[in-house]
């Protein structure tokens, strides 16, 4: 499946790389957008909410990536 930024030419090439790579090399793009996403996320939640300490920033962050019947009852 293509994705919707991509043109169908630049989506191939992209995938021939990637089918290049090693398991380890795939591994490491996927943990670095991960971290990456996680970043974005805790910046997003201490720009809504200035001040927060680091464990209430944790349970934010949490809040925001878990459904909610997944929540452990300290979040609740």
């Amino acid at each position: 499946m293509t994705p919707l930024d991509t043109s169908q030419a630049a989506n191939d090439i992209q995938l021939l790389i990637l089918k290049k790579m090693t398991g380890i090399e795939r591994l490491r793009i996927a943990v670095d957008l991960s971290e990456l996403a996680r970043n974005l996320a805790f910046a997003r939640i201490e720009k809504e909410q200035p001040g927060l300490s680091k464990q209430l920033l944790i349970r934010q962050f949490l809040r925001c990536i878990l459904p909610e019947d997944r929540y452990p009852r300290s979040l609740r």
